[in-house]
């Protein structure tokens, strides 16, 4: 159990590292968060500072829950742990990005750290989620849209695929969607950026 506790401590840390932040800080001199939507997160970062930095962003933020779901495995048999702690651990990452330590509680959104998830755990589910997300992102060309339902319906996915892990999930898709609260209200207002749409 210490063992189970010291890895979920070690993947919210991970996970507190807000590399939009630091990344617009210290390569582009500015704070991302005084731009746009005032995010940290890759679709932010895509609009201000272009392609390769969103993308370089985007990597790093989907390797939270991956790198101590890895650690864990390599230096602590999970057969010691509970079933699902694989997935537990992956929602503590999760949380990290969300409510960061580092950075007054105030980040991302959890997007990407879900994908990550996703592919480490359920990449079937994951091969789903991206089909969804890019045919919404075809059709409304709305990048917090696409992002709610893929995630909202991975769930499904999840259920019968890999039951195991669906309770830890479940809260990482209630903490996605209260995160894009404000991206919710703006999607019934019909005020919600566009994918292309300035800063």
């Amino acid at each position: 159990m210490f063992e189970f506790i010291l890895f979920l401590a070690i993947a919210y840390i991970y996970g507190s590292i807000n590399n939009g932040i630091i990344i617009s800080k210290y390569i582009h001199g500015k704070d991302v968060r005084g731009f746009g939507s005032h995010g940290a997160g890759s679709t932010n970062i895509l609009r201000t500072f272009g392609k390769k930095t969103a993308l370089a962003v985007f990597i790093l933020d989907v390797s939270k829950p991956i790198v101590p779901m890895l650690l864990a495995m390599l230096f602590v048999p999970l057969g010691f742990f509970i079933p699902s702690a694989k997935a537990w651990i992956c929602l503590a990452a999760v949380i990290g990005q969300c409510y960061p330590l580092f950075f007054h509680f105030k980040g991302g959104k959890g997007a990407a750290a879900t994908l990550g998830t996703m592919l480490s755990l359920f990449p079937l589910v994951a091969l789903g989620a991206a089909v969804i997300f890019f045919l919404i992102i075809k059709i409304k060309k709305i990048v917090s849209l696409a992002t709610i339902l893929a995630i909202s319906f991975s769930t499904i996915g999840v259920y019968f695929l890999s039951p195991q892990y669906l309770l830890p999930y479940s809260f990482i898709v209630v903490l996605i969607l209260w995160s894009h609260r404000e991206n919710i209200k703006r999607l019934i207002q019909g005020t919600e950026r566009k994918l292309g749409d300035p800063a």
